[in-house]
């Protein structure tokens, strides 16, 4: 039986992101933590969240690009690769890819049970029993 699924490459991202996340380094070196942060949410996040609230992404994707996002949180800190960055998410106020993720996905559902644009909400299925 084939598999009804939508595969997705993540390979060219994994490159665009750390290309990104390179070129941010070399270029803020003496930049404040908090400013090189938002540098990267501004330029190298969404490199890593093209595309995933329409598409499916696997579960193993998803943790592989939360490792690269949370190298970025390593990087901007200075700590190690074994040391968890938990608590520099929860300091600075910011989520981890998974749940950044997760949030762009029920926006995108969202806009689309609010579209009113009947051809689309047939297409995802989003038109309420009972509806004409």
């Amino acid at each position: 039986m084939e598999d009804r699924v939508f595969k997705t490459d993540t390979y060219w991202i994994t490159r665009e992101f750390y290309a990104a996340a390179n070129a941010i380094c070399c270029h803020t070196k003496y930049v404040q933590k908090l400013s090189r942060l938002h540098v990267f949410e501004a330029f190298a996040l969404p490199i890593l969240t093209y595309g995933c609230d329409g598409t499916f992404i696997s579960r193993t994707n998803i943790q592989k690009m939360n490792v690269y996002w949370n190298n970025v949180f390593r990087k901007i800190i200075s700590m190690n690769v074994w040391e968890s960055v938990k608590c520099v998410h929860l300091l600075c106020g910011r989520l981890d890819f998974i749940h950044i993720a997760c949030q762009r996905k029920l926006r995108f559902q969202n806009g689309l049970y609010k579209t009113i644009s009947l051809v689309v909400k047939e297409r995802f299925r989003c038109v309420p029993y009972g509806a004409k």
